[in-house]
């Protein structure tokens, strides 16, 4: 988690997608952001953090602005470029009603993708194609069996893997464990993914070890932001637009004059700064045997999921 804080390699989504899905957002009621909404939003959007997080207790608007982000990283990465989990199943199911968005629960989401259901989906692969392999006739009704359960195999595991680009949003993140949330950020490195936790640290706490979006709230999480000039565009864009927000405006441009020196990937050159954002497949059967590998040549138990 450490090293998840301090990794500016995520995906963001440009400055002008960014400014203008934000600013054009409406919700269900047909309100735009609220200027505190607009400046959590865009934080996330421009931020090439691996992991970010929105912080604020209930009723402050954490929907509405996740809504924002939602639309925008979309319009950067497509439909089903967001997808979101949550510790119970319950909870997952509201925040998929919500977002209108595929949810799962957080311990679901493990048991199939690193625990018992990957290594058990791994084992009946490689069976499937050892067979395959050893099979006397090349054609014939067992072969095409066979191939289409290595097929099958192969896409149901493609299933419970981050994709390239994707934002993972972790709902109720106070009550994941540290474990749970070290493993989701670990798989989203592996695939070019963003963890997004959202929560109240007030809230009550993860059985397990856990505190970690408490930890992020008070440590801070650096955010990549957009260079003056790509800031100043924009601004001139929304001024023209009607929707110029001064206060937001002059807090990016804030965070730029903190830029740093290294250029990310997904950002603009020179983008570092300090700031926390605060509210008030390709699975191939390849890696399913090295999953199969893995788990025969390490005798571990499973990690806590629960």
């Amino acid at each position: 988690m450490l090293a998840a804080k301090n990794d500016d390699g995520g995906p963001a989504v440009p400055v002008d997608l960014a400014f203008g899905a934000v600013t054009s957002y409406r919700n269900d009621e047909g309100s735009p952001l609220h200027d505190d909404q607009l400046t959590a939003a865009s934080d996330v959007l421009l931020s090439c953090s691996r992991l970010d997080a929105i912080v604020g207790p209930a009723g402050t608007g954490k929907t509405t602005t996740l809504g924002a982000v939602k639309a925008a990283w979309e319009v950067a990465y497509g439909v089903g470029s967001v997808v979101g989990l949550a510790p119970a199943a319950a909870s997952a199911e509201v925040l998929g009603s919500e977002l209108r968005m595929v949810t799962e629960n957080v311990a679901k989401w493990l048991h199939e993708s690193v625990g018992s259901g990957a290594a058990e989906r791994a084992a009946r692969f490689f069976q499937a194609d050892d067979r395959l392999r050893g099979a006397s006739v090349p054609h014939g009704p067992i072969v095409r069996r066979l191939q289409q359960e290595v097929a099958r195999l192969a896409a149901e595991q493609a299933q419970w893997r981050f994709q390239p680009n994707q934002l993972v949003i972790v709902d109720e993140a106070s009550m994941v464990s540290t474990f749970q949330l070290a493993a989701l950020v670990g798989q989203a490195k592996v695939s070019g993914a963003k963890i997004l936790l959202v929560g109240d640290p007030a809230q009550l706490d993860s059985i397990d070890a856990g505190g970690v979006l408490g930890w992020l709230d008070r440590q801070g999480i650096r955010h990549g932001c957009p260079t003056e000039h790509d800031i100043r565009i924009c601004a001139d864009r929304l001024q023209e637009s009607g929707r110029s927000r001064v206060s937001h405006s002059g807090e990016l441009l804030d965070k730029v004059d903190r830029r740093g020196n290294q250029r990310h990937r997904g950002c603009s050159p020179d983008q570092r700064s300090n700031q926390s954002a605060r509210l008030l497949t390709d699975q191939s059967g390849e890696e399913l045997k090295d999953h199969h590998n893995h788990q025969r040549s390490h005798h571990h138990d499973d990690p806590p999921v629960g």
